[in-house]
């Protein structure tokens, strides 16, 4: 019976799908209604041959801590509502629907509306899934990470992605459809450059320093060039950012200036 028995790599061969299985997704487990695929069946996501799969509706083969992850079943209104294995499982909410989750053995966070399926232990915390939710619990990561090692899983509709444990905690592997490596040190320095000037202050200072930095050819206009100078002398002028922080600052689109965005708007 799921939960009553260690988890293995004939569960899940994907190091952290198994972590989170084993810490916080065996209480959301069920034994999937699909056919069972012969032994020695490749897995659609890792290709690993000795794991337990299904066959999904669409031809895939899914273990059960992808089952976990894509079923879909009953969930709460509210955060009022009892959180117990409900009467009538059957639903349409999966962990595609605004889910997040932290697992490893010093740390088992889930943010969910999802009902479970059996009793969740007191030492697995459940947070009803809410607008912000998941911004607070990454920015609470950043500030105050468990123990490695540890998993760390923001679910999307897309579901097929590898992923990372955790194993240093200045280092934090965000999975999902979306991933992010965030450097704890670096992200702390640009949060606290961000408290001080402004969220859209920072934004503008990216962007002057990236077409400062020559990183947008398309940018060439000889005025713009020049207020990009003047704005860049009045602003040491002004010391609100020094030299050395308005260098490090991310370059647009790279991971670190989305998740900055995330974390200020």
């Amino acid at each position: 019976m799921i939960g009553q028995q260690p988890l293995t790599a004939a569960d899940c061969a994907d190091p952290g799908r198994l972590m989170f299985l084993q810490h916080v997704g065996q209480y959301f487990a069920a034994e999937p209604r699909l056919e069972r695929l012969p032994d020695k069946s490749a897995c659609s996501i890792c290709g690993f041959a000795s794991a337990r799969l299904w066959q999904t509706a669409s031809g895939e083969s899914s273990c059960l801590a992808q089952q976990t992850i894509t079923r879909k079943r009953a969930a709460r209104k509210s955060p009022d509502d009892p959180m117990m294995p409900p009467v009538h499982p059957a639903g349409k909410t999966n962990m595609g629907d605004g889910n997040m989750v932290v697992a490893g053995p010093y740390r088992a966070l889930l943010i969910t509306k999802l009902l479970p399926t059996r009793p969740v232990p007191p030492d697995v915390s459940i947070v009803f899934s809410n607008k912000g939710s998941i911004k607070a619990a990454k920015l609470d990561l950043l500030r105050n990470p468990p123990q490695p090692p540890f998993v760390v899983i923001v679910f999307g509709q897309k579901a097929r992605f590898a992923t990372e444990v955790t194993i240093d905690a200045s280092r934090l592997y965000v999975n999902g459809p979306a991933s992010q490596i965030l450097d704890r040190s670096y992200l702390s320095r640009l949060l606290d450059i961000a408290t001080r000037i402004g969220g859209s202050a920072i934004f503008d200072l990216i962007a002057l320093r990236h077409r400062v930095a020559g990183g947008d050819p398309s940018e060439s206009d000889p005025n713009l060039h020049r207020q990009d100078q003047q704005a860049l002398l009045d602003l040491r002028s002004a010391g609100l950012i020094t030299p050395a922080e308005f260098r490090m600052l991310p370059s647009p689109g790279t991971s670190e200036a989305a998740f900055l965005r995330q974390a200020i708007e």
